[in-house]
């Protein structure tokens, strides 16, 4: 009975993980899309690939989404449009974050030199 109730459990996040991954994918894509048009553009224009400024611009914005999110959490306000989010975006280290948007930025890249 119990195993059967952890089971069912289990199953329940594990539907919930993948409609999340559905939506990343989904978002990843659209993230890409734009990031191949920034390309076209930098090269139409002989820029550089490379914006040290605009991925320090992210990075910082990143580590504030994450202390407002921490500051709500406090506070009891919502930073964001969905309390759980915020809260649950206040649990991740935005260093975690910036590492994963890390591996972004380098397939960004990747994508524009083509």
């Amino acid at each position: 009975m119990i195993r059967d109730d952890y089971n069912e459990q289990l199953e329940v996040l594990r539907n919930k993980l993948n409609e999340i991954d559905h939506e990343l994918i989904s978002l990843l894509i659209k993230r890409f899309s734009i990031t191949d048009e920034v390309g076209t553009l930098k090269s139409r224009f002989d820029k550089p690939i490379f914006a040290s400024s605009r991925e320090r611009h992210i990075k910082d914005r990143i580590k504030t989404l994450v202390s407002e999110a921490e500051q709500a959490q406090i506070n009891g306000t919502e930073p964001v449009n969905d309390t759980q989010a915020a809260n649950d975006l206040s649990k991740l280290n935005a260093d975690s974050i910036i590492k994963i948007y890390e591996c972004i930025f380098e397939e960004s890249k990747k994508r524009q030199i083509r």
